[in-house]
């Protein structure tokens, strides 16, 4: 396969080989009418010139003018044909060619005293051509008497033919040797042209994955269009080192946190087996044990169903559904937890809010709300799920009355594994991945997320979908 440097060279010799046979076939074709045209018209005046000479009374080829003839000088050839415009050899001069050399038969038809000249194209019997015109002898002014007899001239083309032929073989070789330099120059120009994207190239085969997130390639100076293409490969290496970043940061938490409850699992049984206890001491560390696994469990549900999101299937179907009716559902489910907690647990707003989504991605998102909303409220406080609803949207909004979230951690509160120390504590049940399931879960929809809170006063964290059917965010 021919690099793009020598397929374009060669693409512009080709385009240049080809207009120059046109203009060169062209050239030829009308140097070659022109040509003719000239041997025509000589022919013509020759054998005017002949015609004059010849007596009208005695129209023949005489001894002088035959000796003249056969001289060889006149670069024609000449004869006197009778009236009935038959060719004669006795006629003419020595060289005039074998052949039909015959006045036309329009001619004998139409011919009048000092008339233009009929000339035309003829082949001899050895097949080499010539320029051949005829010439009516007349018998004075009376136009309508017959001629007394014909001259004829033949101007030979082997001239014209040896020179057009040089002059197509010349042209040949002109357009070979054309084409060669202008393919060469054109190799050479698209070599400079694209020598930046050869060096960009190079920067891109340099680039390790050590080197990833520390290089950039080289932007070259001017060149618009190439100065583009690197800008944005360079645009798209820095979304490939965040996407590491975050590939790297979410290993890591996932890491540190399945270590956790796996090291808590260790050492419990490894202390358990040091010596026979007692049954109620078992109970205890099964029961510890049982509280770790379901933690372990959820963390895997939570892990998978992010990546679920984040390969596009997190959604299984999409239907017309409720918001009212799906958040009363999932209170009624938590109902209990709040009550032992403490807390006052209700919803509220439109009654007819509905939306196309999966039924069980809406709900896992509004356990995740509520099930947040709890962890870091006290005992007598409320959590409020409002449904609000508009011609365009419809949004899920969950108000606590807890501690609220400092400033400084609402920008990143939706991000995988990410705590606030204060609030979101290892002790409260959280790891993190609830609210990042949430934002996804709703993006899948089409919808946003977004979160507004005082410290000390609680949060509000809204969840807002469009009333259409389904589109993923991009």
């Amino acid at each position: 396969m021919l690099s793009l440097r020598a397929r374009v060279a060669l693409g512009v010799g080709l385009l240049v080989v080809a207009a120059l046979v046109a203009f060169a076939s062209r050239f030829y074709q009308v140097t070659l009418e022109w040509t003719q045209q000239n041997a025509l018209e000589l022919a013509k005046d020759k054998t005017i010139r002949l015609g004059r000479w010849v007596p009208t009374d005695r129209p023949e080829f005489e001894e002088a003018a035959r000796s003249a003839f056969e001289d060889a000088v006149q670069g024609f050839h000449g004869a006197v044909l009778p009236a009935s415009g038959v060719f004669d050899r006795r006629q003419a001069s020595r060289y005039f060619p074998e052949g039909d050399f015959s006045v036309p038969s329009t001619c004998l038809t139409n011919a009048e005293p000092w008339r233009e000249p009929h000339a035309s194209i003829r082949e001899a019997a050895n097949g080499e051509r010539y320029a051949a015109a005829w010439y009516p002898i007349g018998h004075g002014p009376r136009l309508s008497q017959p001629p007394a007899g014909w001259t004829v001239a033949a101007v030979p083309l082997a001239d014209l033919q040896r020179r057009t032929t040089a002059l197509r073989g010349n042209m040949i070789v002109r357009i070979l040797s054309i084409a060669v330099s202008i393919t060469v120059l054109a190799y050479l120009l698209v070599g400079l042209w694209t020598r930046s994207l050869t060096v960009a190239a190079e920067s891109a085969e340099q680039l390790s994955q050590g080197e990833l997130g520390m290089r950039d390639l080289a932007v070259p100076r001017g060149e618009g269009e190439l100065r583009r293409l690197v800008l944005a490969f360079n645009a798209l290496l820095e979304r490939l080192r965040q996407l590491h970043a975050v590939q790297q940061r979410f290993v890591a938490d996932a890491a540190h946190e399945l270590r956790t409850p796996l090291t808590i699992l260790r050492g419990e049984i490894q202390v358990a087996l040091r010596k026979e206890r007692d049954l109620g001491r078992y109970q205890a560390v099964l029961h510890s044990n049982l509280e770790e696994v379901v933690r372990l469990s959820r963390l895997t549900d939570n892990l998978l169903a992010l990546a679920r999101a984040d390969a596009g299937e997190g959604l299984h179907q999409s239907s017309r559904l409720c918001l009212r009716a799906a958040c009363q559902s999932v209170c009624e489910k938590l109902g209990p937890i709040a009550e032992h907690a403490g807390i006052r647990l209700s919803t509220e707003g439109a009654e007819q809010a509905e939306i196309h989504g999966d039924p069980v991605a809406i709900e896992r998102i509004v356990v995740n709300l509520v099930e947040n909303a709890l962890r870091h409220s006290e005992r007598g406080d409320a959590v409020r799920v409002q449904i609000t609803d508009s011609a365009q949207v419809a949004a899920i909004e969950v108000v606590d009355e807890g501690t609220g979230i400092p400033p400084e951690h609402l920008p990143r509160i939706f991000d995988r594994f990410y705590r606030v120390e204060s609030a979101r504590t290892r002790d409260s049940g959280g790891a993190g991945l609830g609210l990042a399931m949430v934002k996804a879960l709703t993006e899948l929809h089409g919808g946003r997320v977004a979160v507004r809170s005082d410290f000390g006063a609680g949060a509000t964290f809204l969840a807002e979908f469009p009333k259409g059917p389904r589109s993923r965010a991009t």
